[in-house]
């Protein structure tokens, strides 16, 4: 039995398992709130989690059909351009995971620094919880479905299949949905040194420093070690954004970036400061005026006092 035969059924799966794991983790949570020990977790909120899950259906009609539209399209073009061939199998499905892995990383870390794709993923930080619930609560379409798969490009380019880059970039993805969660402290050392856990994706959520910007990684978390960007959980995680939207309402949850940026956007009055709010980090503003001092030193009257 191939690698495939094993993984695709599973990946089909996982939706359904996700819902099973979903009711249980909230079951368990309605069942110790009043006795638990670490008051501090935030748990589930009933109208965070109903945000959350009509977020999850809506992407259900939406975002496949924007990913396929977009990246799978750029994807597909490079594989056909490409001269180079080859069918992963072996070791050769590990490289072809750890090559899907480090795109990821790159349009994970892209959709932090760059405000035109920040608008789509901060719908997902937008959350001051932190369950299996906040995992399904992404943007409905955007720059970063319809690009984000332009750094898969380069493996097509390479030759991987096409085929094989869609089933490691879902591996990549379905990994990260049960690190959405505060049970887990931390896990044996080497586990935490090489690979992502829920330890490190809470870091990733966090809105406090030193967490911001941190931990890009999908599966592992040696190219953020590698590129700058790890950081470990040492002091309380303050989930959401840094500056929180409070609203549950979904379209507003979805399109508060998108219509802050908008607003940024119109009032520019030249392209170069409109360019800076597209494709600047979140939180760009442009070069203030400078002051001409030899205008305000300048006096407005006659130079010399007149005679009467």
């Amino acid at each position: 039995m191939s690698f495939e035969d094993i993984v695709i059924p599973v990946l089909n799966a996982s939706d359904r398992a996700l819902y099973v794991l979903l009711a249980v983790d909230i079951g368990v949570f309605l069942l110790s709130r009043r006795r638990t020990r670490h008051p501090e977790r935030r748990g589930y909120g009933l109208k965070d989690t109903a945000t959350n899950m009509t977020l999850n259906i809506a992407n259900g009609f939406i975002l496949r059909v924007t990913e396929v539209l977009g990246g799978a399209a750029m994807v597909i073009l490079a594989a056909a351009v490409t001269p180079l061939h080859w069918q992963p199998g072996g070791w050769g499905w590990l490289l072809a995971i750890l090559l899907a892995d480090l795109a990821y990383y790159w349009e994970h870390r892209t959709a932090h620094r760059v405000r035109l794709f920040w608008a789509t993923h901060s719908v997902h930080h937008s959350s001051e919880h932190f369950n299996l619930s906040t995992a399904n609560r992404l943007g409905l379409i955007g720059a970063m479905d319809l690009l984000g798969q332009l750094w898969y490009v380069p493996m097509a380019l390479l030759g991987v299949p096409v085929y094989s880059i869609l089933i490691a970039k879902a591996i990549t993805l379905v990994y990260q949905i049960p690190l959405h969660t505060e049970r887990v402290h931390r896990l044996w050392a080497p586990i935490e040194y090489l690979f992502n856990t829920p330890s490190h994706h809470r870091v990733h959520h966090g809105a406090n420093n030193p967490y911001l910007d941190k931990n890009f990684g999908g599966v592992f978390m040696i190219w953020d070690r590698m590129f700058g960007t790890y950081a470990p959980e040492l002091e309380r995680v303050e989930f959401g954004l840094t500056r929180q939207i409070g609203t549950h309402n979904p379209l507003k949850v979805y399109t508060h970036e998108i219509r802050s940026l908008i607003s940024d956007v119109r009032s520019a009055t030249n392209w170069r400061d409109r360019a800076g709010y597209l494709f600047g980090p979140p939180g760009w503003q442009p070069r203030p005026t400078p002051i001409n001092l030899t205008e305000i030193a300048r006096p407005t009257g006659d130079a010399e006092p007149r005679m009467t």
